[in-house]
């Protein structure tokens, strides 16, 4: 881990450049980030339906119209919902006061990565398992196709406990 952060620092290594988020969202922060990145970048993300997070709205290959919609999910297809997720970690309101460093996550942190054209255009690093985005981007994606890739990580004071998973394809839809 360390060699691969001094690659990464000094680029003398061959790693592929990882996007920062964007937007975090319930106990999601830059703490997490990271640690999505060591697994995205180092292929340890594996495609699996039965253990990847199930998309409940907006369903697969949907055209989508008017105002941004609600991103809803599961975090398995056998697990039941949960809007505000079952993670803790002390920054947020329902977790507890906030501290001056951010506190590490027990629970289910979620990576959730929109692509327009191919690339990457929003990525979103969250706790919860609902998600809008707002009016500005939703416009900027309208008239293409996009696609969403979710990796769920089980995580133990930001140490990996099971997974990460994704499923073998992505949710696919487009903007009107």
């Amino acid at each position: 881990m360390q060699l691969f952060l001094v690659a990464l620092v000094c680029g003398c290594a061959q790693v592929p450049t990882a996007r920062e988020p964007d937007d975090y969202q319930g106990c999601g922060s830059d703490e997490a980030w990271p640690l999505f990145d060591q697994w995205e970048m180092g292929g340890s993300v594996r495609a699996d339906d039965t253990r990847a997070p199930m998309f409940t709205l907006p369903t697969a290959n949907a055209t989508l119209s008017g105002g941004p919609p609600v991103f809803a999910w599961q975090p398995t297809p056998t697990t039941p919902a949960a809007p505000f997720g079952d993670a803790r970690c002390g920054q947020c309101p329902a977790c507890g006061l906030a501290t001056a460093h951010l506190p590490a996550i027990v629970g289910t942190a979620y990576d959730l990565q929109f692509s327009v054209d191919g690339a990457v255009a929003w990525r979103v690093i969250t706790t919860q398992e609902v998600w809008s985005p707002s009016s500005a981007l939703w416009s900027s994606w309208r008239g293409h196709r996009v696609s969403l890739v979710a990796v769920r990580a089980l995580l133990d004071d930001n140490l990996l406990a099971d997974g990460p998973y994704r499923a073998t394809a992505p949710l696919s839809f487009s903007v009107d």
